[in-house]
């Protein structure tokens, strides 16, 4: 918290000549009278503090992190005129509770209540091109490291075992070989050594099923090199 939030935010108000107090070790810092309270919110014990609380306004970082009891009780403390709670976030599963309940959620965006902002790695002035582009060949287009970490996309990653798949270059819809009734993909998976991945045409007949290896990929751990 104040690595991320406290000290970005002091910088800025030195900046503008706004008057604020905070000592090392205190749990709160005073802006222009305002007592702000710094509250870390990584746990569900930080619900029973929030629970007491009258908020007028609510900063909190990386945010998807929160446990959702500790969410929803800081949103219900929001009681002041004209509260305000200021979230941000890293891209998470499209199934979490912030996504679900608020930012997917028509309803309250056009009553006024909740405005969502959607940004890029591209979009960070702090970033320089080398990063950005090493991020690039570290996460090839369409794979799921450039939809989370460089598009800010909320996709799913649980359970992703293959998180080099990009569906565009990996993927058809017009069969390559019409002769085929079906298709199989196969892999022999390994991280630690080779890695092989053979795709199958089977044409069905009367006198039983032909299996063809039509085509195959081979990864050497010890090469990089794909075959």
């Amino acid at each position: 918290m104040y690595r991320n939030v406290l000290v970005p935010q002091m910088a800025i108000m030195d900046r503008y000549g706004i008057e604020y107090d905070h000592r090392s070790g205190d749990g709160y810092i005073e802006v222009e009278g305002n007592v702000c309270w710094l509250l870390g919110c990584h746990n569900e014990a930080a619900e029973r503090i929030i629970k007491g609380m009258t908020i007028g306004g609510w900063d909190a970082d990386e945010a998807d992190t929160y446990p959702e009891i500790v969410t929803e009780a800081a949103f219900d403390r929001l009681s002041l005129d004209d509260a305000r709670a200021y979230l941000t976030m890293n891209s998470n599963s499209p199934f979490h509770p912030i996504k679900t309940q608020y930012i997917d959620n028509q309803e309250l965006i056009e009553a006024g209540d909740v405005y969502v902002s959607h940004w890029t790695l591209y979009d960070n002035p702090f970033l320089s091109k080398s990063y950005i582009r090493r991020m690039e060949r570290r996460y090839p287009k369409g794979s799921l490291g450039w939809k989370r970490k460089i598009m800010g996309w909320w996709v799913l990653a649980e359970g992703a075992i293959y998180d080099r798949f990009v569906e565009a270059q990996h993927t058809f819809h017009t069969p390559p070989f019409e002769e085929y009734d079906y298709y199989v993909l196969t892999t022999d998976e390994g991280r630690g050594h080779s890695f092989v991945i053979g795709l199958f045409g089977i044409r069905r007949t009367p006198d039983g099923n032909h299996y063809h290896l039509l085509d195959e990929a081979y990864w050497d751990v010890n090469t990089t090199a794909v075959n």
